[in-house]
């Protein structure tokens, strides 16, 4: 009987060195599987902060290039004022001359007669 029970204690008792073990290792995969999972999101985390920096980039050289454009938009229609202004003022003056030349043809005509 002593034999029995020797048997039966040792079978027990191996089996709960089995399922410690086995609780061991699973405890060991659920760590390593935190590590791994805490690697990546640092990873992703990385990669996301130099996406978002560099658009922050992209974003600056072009607010740059916007009001580089808006400057030069703004000088061409300066420009493109003064030259419709410079036209009437040359129109004006060509009025001018065509009523002053068509008094002089009329004086003209009229000392003729």
């Amino acid at each position: 009987m002593k034999i029995l029970y020797t048997f039966i204690l040792f079978f027990i008792c191996s089996n709960a060195h089995g399922a410690l073990f086995e609780d061991e290792e699973a405890r060991r995969a659920i760590l390593d599987l935190r590590q791994k999972m805490e690697l990546h999101r640092q990873a992703q985390s990385k990669i996301s902060e130099s996406i978002i920096n560099s658009f922050k980039q992209d974003k600056t050289e072009l607010n740059d290039q916007i009001e580089r454009l808006k400057t030069i938009q703004f000088e061409q229609n300066k420009i493109l004022n003064d030259v419709i202004y410079k036209q009437k003022s040359i129109l004006f003056e060509l009025e001018k001359i065509q009523q002053n030349t068509l008094q002089i043809q009329n004086q003209i005509d009229n000392l003729k007669k």
